[in-house]
């Protein structure tokens, strides 16, 4: 796990699809892969999957931790891009009422 300042979520458009996906601030995450721009991370936390989906904004946050995994690379070219499987905040955020979606 590596602790971040800030995120920033949004949702992105791939191939006719919505997408989620955060900017993490704080230190440089920029992990040098093609897939990923500006920092950008695709969202499979399943929780913030649904919550960066639904538009939910988080005000204060005291701390910031989230996990990197990679893709499995074979339907991208056989690229293996970075992912953010986990995302933990104190104060914790609640689980979506539809969770999972």
């Amino acid at each position: 796990m590596v602790e971040a300042e800030e995120f920033v979520s949004f949702t992105d458009s791939w191939h006719g699809r919505i997408k989620p996906k955060m900017t993490l601030k704080g230190m440089d995450f920029d992990l040098g892969n093609p897939l990923t721009t500006n920092s950008d991370y695709p969202v499979k936390d399943c929780k913030w999957e649904s919550l960066v989906l639904r538009r939910y904004r988080v005000n204060e946050l005291k701390k910031i931790f989230f996990c990197i995994g990679l893709a499995t690379p074979a339907p991208y070219n056989n690229i293996e891009y970075p992912q953010i499987i986990g995302l933990h905040t104190d104060p914790e955020i609640p689980y979506p009422s539809a969770y999972p979606d």
